[in-house]
């Protein structure tokens, strides 16, 4: 049923916006007669205060950021597990979340029971200066996520100049690339998520020619100001295609 109505709302469209080539693909090959229609327009934000976040202040510390709901969509619980079952790989790591759900009790629960207390700093939901502050005080952000769209908390630590985890859902491949802004791991697997974090935890000067690479990325990709002026002219000639004889130009 959803099929056959998506299906139905593409037919009756010029043009289809997604956020990712993986949505895209995925668009175009369930409803192939509309393949051509559809266009990629990346997630974006207002860089502003997050490119002002300096690089991570020496700490004998590797601290590992999670900022996002505490739902399991969102995979804490992987990111929990990570770092009990494989704790002699992150010695030196220390988690703090940023966030609040329905599911932060049972993942409070789980540190505890794991013994991890002193590894995880819980912060509740940060905004503003405190979400800036969250990003100056980590060196990676870790996203492992069972789904996402173009998550909007990897673009921010890009922007602010961090290398990134995240697991291959949605739209993500399209922000990190071949691990030159991050590295991808397969989803639900805590044993990759945990090397991933071990790789950048030793390797200091990969985490920073990530972070330049992913705040490069985001100031010249993702920009809300270069986002709507591709966003404009998509629904321009979208417009102009539909009524060519209206001067959408002094409209």
């Amino acid at each position: 049923l959803r099929q056959r109505f998506t299906s139905r709302v593409f037919r009756h469209c010029h043009t289809v916006i997604v956020q990712s080539e993986r949505s895209r693909v995925i668009f175009a090959t369930a409803i192939p007669e509309a393949a051509d229609k559809i266009v990629v327009v990346p997630n974006w934000i207002e860089p502003g205060s997050f490119l002002d976040v300096p690089p991570a202040a020496p700490s004998p510390k590797t601290r590992v950021l999670y900022m996002g709901s505490l739902l399991p969509i969102k995979g804490i619980d992987l990111l929990v597990e990570a770092a009990a079952q494989h704790a002699r790989e992150l010695p030196n790591v220390t988690f703090i979340i940023c966030g609040r759900g329905l599911f932060e009790d049972e993942i409070r629960s789980r540190v505890s029971a794991a013994g991890m207390d002193d590894r995880f700093e819980f912060r509740g939901w940060v905004t503003g200066l405190a979400k800036i502050e969250a990003y100056a005080d980590c060196d990676i952000f870790v996203l492992p996520s069972r789904s996402e769209g173009m998550p909007n908390a990897v673009i921010e630590a890009m922007a602010a100049g961090r290398a990134v985890v995240a697991a291959d859902v949605g739209g993500v491949v399209d922000l990190l690339g071949s691990g030159d802004r991050g590295i991808v791991v397969p989803p639900e697997d805590t044993a990759a998520l945990a090397q991933a974090i071990a790789a950048l935890a030793a390797d200091p000067p990969r985490r920073e020619t990530c972070g330049r690479a992913g705040r490069v990325f985001v100031e010249t990709k993702l920009d809300i100001a270069t986002a709507w002026k591709r966003v404009y002219e998509i629904v321009r000639a979208a417009a102009l295609s539909a009524a060519p004889s209206r001067d959408f130009e002094n409209a």
